[in-house]
């Protein structure tokens, strides 16, 4: 383990909990990303950009936050305009999502830049006082409020537009894998000088259940991930939402996809420095750990969350549908040339375009037509 991110606590505390039967994966990917003390996400490891360890959508330009506010201004003329508006944002890092779309309001749309509250969901210091930072530096910080959790907001639900971007791949999973006929859950223990993988019996009845009704191949050997976390936080979403909309970006594939026999290693990866390794035991705390969004799984807990589910886009359909009759706003504007080129990596269908998607659910709003994000929706052709 390098000097420089040092995470020997971690390991000693993982050791700990773990004992001799070592800890479900679930729980390790839990700790090694979020520690209070030295999780991945916790500080400055976890820098977004050519200068960290992954690039995103936001990372590459301001126009990803311009495409979305325009989604999000249709979404509040559909509810009539309320006052206020929230904007909800978790897993916001330094919080350039959310100023990008306020940036954007404040040029185009003043109308609704004056009824926006923007409410950040994050737990850590650390990143509170980027995310006040950087609204401050686009003077809008007077716009931003914190709270620790999704179930802060539950107590007087809102109108606004909830949305995320690479939220749900860093949600801890569950880990499985067929042994001699019967799904076994996946552990970590202590193997001498380092973590290494052991088996044990699934002993969650939840889990047991979506393991049952999951369409997993019979191959002895064969190991995945359960999004046993997907649903639930939909409906916590949904219960923070009078009315609205909830967008969820990141990548991931369907579940017929997603469970196919020639994947028999899951989707778990680690990312360390732009690179990718299959090894998500090694440097706790020091990578990133991400397992492919089961797009089917989220779209199934529609109902039970009390909202419509809208359909899931490929981002390039996404910005497509969003821009094909407001691509005008570009002209006249500093930097279009820049925005040229960023909606190209953005939303191009041989790069960012296909891999990313997005997930919508309306709350308290009329579906006379699809939003125009949706219009072109082609995720599960």
């Amino acid at each position: 383990m390098s000097a420089a991110g040092d995470r020997s606590g971690l390991v000693e505390r993982i050791r700990a909990e773990g004992g001799d039967d070592g800890l479900t994966f679930r729980r390790f990917m839990e700790m090694c990303l979020y520690d209070p003390r030295e999780g991945f996400y916790v500080g400055p490891l976890a820098e977004v950009g050519r200068e960290g360890h992954y690039l995103t959508s936001v990372a590459v330009s301001r126009l990803f936050g311009h495409i979305l506010a325009q989604q999000i201004l249709e979404v509040w003329v559909r509810l009539d305009r309320p006052k206020p508006f929230w904007l909800i944002e978790q897993g916001a890092h330094s919080g350039r999502l959310a100023a990008g779309v306020l940036v954007w309001c404040r040029e185009f749309a003043p109308a609704l830049f004056g009824a926006a509250r923007c409410v950040i969901i994050e737990p850590f210091g650390h990143w509170r006082d980027r995310q006040r930072a950087t609204l401050s530096a686009a003077g809008l910080v007077e716009k931003l409020e914190h709270v620790a959790s999704l179930e802060a907001l539950a107590a007087a639900p809102v109108a606004g537009a909830f949305f995320c971007n690479e939220l749900l791949d860093a949600f801890p999973v569950p880990r499985i894998r067929l042994v001699r006929g019967a799904w076994r859950e996946m552990r970590v223990i202590w193997r001498g000088d380092r973590f290494d993988w052991a088996e044990g019996p699934i002993g969650a009845p939840g889990l047991a259940g979506m393991v049952a009704r999951l369409p997993l191949p019979p191959i002895d050997g064969y190991s995945t991930e359960v999004h046993e976390g997907l649903r639930p936080w939909l409906g916590a979403v949904s219960a923070a939402l009078a009315a609205g909309v909830v967008l969820a970006f990141d990548y991931g594939m369907p579940q017929e996809q997603y469970y196919d026999p020639a994947r028999p290693d899951g989707t778990i990866r680690a990312y360390h420095r732009h690179r990718m390794s299959a090894d998500v035991l090694a440097l706790p705390g020091e990578q990133d750990i991400t397992a492919h969004v089961n797009w089917t799984e989220l779209a199934g807990g529609a109902h039970g969350a009390g909202t419509d589910f809208l359909g899931i886009a490929d981002q390039h359909h996404f910005a497509v549908g969003v821009l094909e009759e407001d691509l005008r706003r570009l002209d006249g504007v500093a930097g279009a040339p820049d925005l040229a080129a960023a909606f190209r990596t953005i939303a191009h269908p041989e790069g960012m375009g296909r891999q990313f998607a997005v997930a919508g659910f309306s709350k308290g709003m009329a579906a006379d037509e699809p939003l125009a994000g949706f219009r072109f929706a082609r995720f599960f052709d």
